[in-house]
């Protein structure tokens, strides 16, 4: 197709032959008066004792997020988020269909195509690759109210070609899915066996001529010893409470967002608001096992990460992370941090954390007890080495899968750019 002069600005390019401009307003029913909000606790208590087969599905702003016994609409409809959606995040969808018997909260819009018009699918897949930054408002949790949803501008085509258009973006997502599906095999499987590694390694069988112990049983390879993290440590303690914010100084405080894969990342720090409030013991040094102690992810409890070298600058830590002092950082902790992540040691945790209003909770205490295998020190090292071996591998793999899933991320937005610019 030829592209024509008809250009309202709306990501920059210009229709083809015989494409309209109309606003969303004009092509669909707008349902968001039909919306009920039940809070958590309330349908909680409505479902309670009910077999599934009496529940239906209660949808926010970016998908389903419970059960509720009764329903509101009981049709084709495209949800597009009104508040908490990823709106100015390219890869990420903003609007789903829901088919069937639903409950829908207010924090997602209600559309419905009109009849003759477009479609609910061909609505949904450009309300996914529509630039939101000129319609949303807020700062942390940004809004689109329905005032601003109506004026979108809609770049129709005959039905006869949207509806082609839906069938290729459809073919091309099926093809693009099946190779995502691929490699999330590919991610799942390096979990099992970087897991198996660990679990080996914790149990004194990653090298051929060890002997390795039975869980149940606590029998250590010979040489072997049962050793606590207290035992192990020089010293444990919570960090500051000193509240924090991104005014650079010269008070650092590590936090979780800054735990990843076992290391310590500096590019999102905050800062202390108060130095002066801060104390020795919370400052870090070579040999500090830090782990996260409170959260609302459970997933989080536990997650650690060891300093192995000086640091450049100061830091401190947040309240809710622990440190232990490792005496032998070098060797000891290079073993801990190396079967922290096992099975074993995560089903440890799993049995030890608590629960209180909604955040899971460790406590020095509680670690303190922690037991951990501690082969001779010659050991140690043959098998530390042998896991950064191994796990060397499965990084190299990791971030090839990683780099696919984004390249397919973005080879879906390219896809619905082409499709509504026509070039499809």
């Amino acid at each position: 197709m030829m592209a024509t002069t008809k250009d309202n600005g709306q990501n920059g390019y210009s229709l083809p032959d015989g494409w309209e401009w109309s606003t969303l307003e004009d092509c669909v029913d707008i349902l968001d008066g039909r919306r009920v909000p039940i809070n958590s606790e309330e349908r909680e208590r409505r479902i309670t004792g009910k077999d599934q087969s009496e529940l239906f599905p209660y949808y926010g702003a970016t998908g389903h997020v419970g059960w509720i016994d009764d329903f509101i609409f009981d049709e084709e409809i495209v949800l597009l988020g009104e508040d908490g959606a990823p709106f100015l995040e390219a890869t990420k969808n903003k609007a789903y269909i829901v088919r069937g018997k639903s409950w829908v909260n207010n924090h997602a819009h209600v559309l419905r195509a009109k009849a003759g018009i477009t479609t609910n699918l061909f609505l949904m897949h450009y309300l996914n690759i529509f630039d939101y930054h000129d319609y949303v408002t807020g700062t942390t949790r940004l809004k689109l109210n329905q005032g601003r949803m109506r004026v979108f501008p809609i770049p129709l085509p005959p039905l006869p070609e949207q509806e082609r258009i839906v069938s290729r973006i459809e073919e091309l997502f099926s093809d693009l899915e099946a190779g995502v599906a691929a490699l999330e095999r590919v991610r799942a499987g390096l979990r099992r066996y970087k897991a198996s590694v660990l679990k080996a390694a914790c149990e004194g069988m990653l090298l051929k001529d060890e002997g390795g112990w039975v869980k149940d049983e606590s029998k250590l390879p010979e040489g072997w010893k049962w050793v606590t993290l207290e035992e192990l440590s020089s010293d444990a303690n919570y960090g500051t409470s000193q509240k924090c914010d991104y005014n650079e100084n010269e008070f650092p405080v590590v936090r979780i967002p800054n735990i990843i894969s076992g290391n310590i990342e500096l590019s999102d720090l905050k800062f202390a608001i108060d130095g002066s409030g801060l104390r020795d013991k919370d400052s870090l040094a070579p040999g500090d096992l830090l782990i996260v102690r409170t959260n609302g992810s459970r997933d989080l409890i536990g997650k650690s990460a060891l300093i192995r070298r000086p640091l450049e600058k100061q830091l401190y830590f947040a309240s809710y992370l622990i440190r232990y002092r490792i005496a032998d950082y070098e060797n000891v902790g290079s073993w801990i941090a190396t079967i922290w992540d096992s099975p074993f040691i995560r089903a440890w945790i799993e049995t030890v954390v608590s629960t209180t209003a909604g955040q899971y909770n460790l406590n020095i205490a509680k670690l303190n007890k922690l037991p951990i295998p501690l082969p001779p020190l010659d050991e140690q090292q043959r098998i530390v080495a042998e896991v950064e071996r191994r796990l060397s591998v499965v990084g190299e793999v990791e971030s090839a899968v990683e780099a696919g899933l984004a390249r397919a991320a973005k080879l879906r937005q390219a896809i619905l750019k082409h499709a509504f610019e026509g070039k499809l």
